[in-house]
């Protein structure tokens, strides 16, 4: 009987211990996946956000990359926004000549689109004489395009209002309205200024005084010497 006893107690130690170590191996096994879940979830973000960083600079570098090749790309494209290049056009003269904005290539650009009822138009006038008989020994051009599709009886206004003030800065007559819808022309005055390689520079949108239009064309200057 003593001996069944202890056969039992034996065998029912023998099971405990067995299944006990079993149970803990699992659970050490399941803590071990679990730790090694944790450290590998914790490397996986780690990993990502290093992968964003170096994601970010890349694309900074890029960008400023992009953005040098850009600058230094002679074909940059035609448009009517800053650092566009100038569409070009070709209208008449007072005395009936065909110019063309790319007559100028080489030289700086002050382009102002205006039209003779126009009040800031006529305000801004003498300071564009003022700058004309300043800038024409310097390369400078100022090109002062009449709208003339604009004016009430065409040429006539715009030559009696010239002849009138005294104007003597080049004036184009923009008959037909063509140099203003290649600009996109919708509010009198507007200047452009473009650089000596064709390049616009700034637009202004109103009428400006002598001190605006001329800081406008020594940027101007100065962008083109670059």
């Amino acid at each position: 009987m003593n001996k069944k006893i202890l056969l039992v107690l034996t065998s029912i130690l023998i099971c405990i211990l067995i299944f006990g170590c079993t149970d803990r191996n699992v659970s050490e096994s399941n803590d071990g996946e679990e730790s090694s879940r944790q450290v590998n979830e914790e490397k996986n973000d780690q990993s990502q956000e290093n992968q964003i960083e170096i994601t970010e600079d890349e694309g900074t570098e890029n960008n400023e990359e992009s953005k040098s090749v850009n600058e230094e790309n002679p074909e940059i494209k035609e448009g009517i926004f800053v650092g566009d290049r100038a569409p070009d056009f070709t209208i008449l003269d007072r005395e009936g000549n065909e110019i063309s904005l790319s007559n100028f290539k080489g030289k700086p650009i002050f382009l102002n689109f205006w039209a003779s009822w126009c009040p800031p138009c006529v305000e801004e006038m003498p300071y564009i004489q003022n700058i004309y008989n300043t800038y024409k020994d310097k390369d400078v051009v100022v090109l002062a395009i009449n709208v003339t599709a604009a004016e009430k009886n065409g040429e006539k206004d715009t030559n009696e209002f010239l002849e009138k003030n005294n104007y003597t800065f080049p004036v184009l007559l923009d008959i037909e309205g063509e140099a203003a819808s290649t600009y996109g022309i919708r509010y009198f005055p507007t200047s452009y200024f473009i650089d000596e390689n064709g390049i616009i520079v700034n637009t202004v949108v109103g009428g400006m005084t002598k001190e605006k239009i001329t800081d406008n064309i020594e940027m101007t200057i100065k962008q083109g010497e670059y």
